[in-house]
This record gives C-alpha cells, structure tokens and sequence, in this order.
C-alpha cells in the first residue's frame, strides 16, 4: 500500500481567487489540497492544527501556539507573500520549522497600486469624490 500523499493547507484568498499555471503545478505535486479561505484566526487554525504536512498560508495566525500543536506532522510553513508578520518566526526557528515566502510574487500588484494612488493624489481623487456623495458636484 502506497503512503498517503502530503496534505498542504491552502488559506491564502490571493492565490487561490488567482488564475494561473500555480495551481496546475501545485495540482501535479501529487500533494492533498485542502482549502480554507483566510486569514484564519489563531482559533480555527488551533482545530486544524495536527492535520497537515504544510502550511501555505497567507495571513493566519501562525502561533508559537499554532506550530507546537501541528508537531510533529508539520513540516514546513510557506507564505504566499513576502509579508511574514503573521508568523512568530522565533517559534518557528525554536522548533525548526522552516519558513519560506515568496519575494516578488505581488510586485506588479504593488506597482499597479502605487501608480492609481500617485494618478488619484495628482488629480485630487478623494476630495472630488467627497464633494460628489455630499451632493456637491463640480
């Protein structure tokens, strides 16, 4: 009998509402998906904790308290991002759990944004839009 294939939690709202060739590859990794959509709260991720071989996380709440129950299953905490805020990264290392992020996976987002904020502040956005719902149209 063949042993059961890794089971990875999928929380993260960005990759999973994201169409793209990563969940094809994630797909053919021959791993067990299971989706939550995140972030998670300390609580619900203490149910789950204990269940899984991976973590791919967006913003739950990776906990010193979180990552003691998911041992010894736990192999492996894997942000979809780069921020790692959410992530008691000294309980990580305390319990050597590796942590990995994704650098670079957001920076045309980021880009994009950062270039509507600067058109918005230049054209004077949000006042103008403040005056159109009071009723003042200009």
């Amino acid at each position: 009998m063949l042993p059961a294939p890794p089971r990875v939690l999928l929380t993260t709202t960005s990759f999973q509402d994201t169409p793209g060739i990563h969940h094809e590859m994630l797909a053919a990794a021959g791993f067990e998906i299971v989706r939550e959509r995140g972030p998670l709260p300390e609580a619900r991720m203490l149910e789950l904790a204990g269940q899984f071989d991976a973590y791919l996380c967006g913003d739950d709440a990776m906990t010193r308290a979180v990552m003691q129950k998911s041992l010894p299953r736990l192999k492996v905490i894997s942000k979809y991002g780069i921020g790692l805020d959410k992530i008691d990264l000294a309980a990580a290392k305390d319990l050597a759990l590796p942590v990995l992020f994704t650098p670079g996976v957001n920076h045309t987002t980021v880009a994009e944004h950062t270039f509507a904020l600067l058109l918005a502040t230049v054209r004077n956005l949000v006042v103008e839009a403040n005056h159109v719902a009071a009723g003042r149209w200009t």
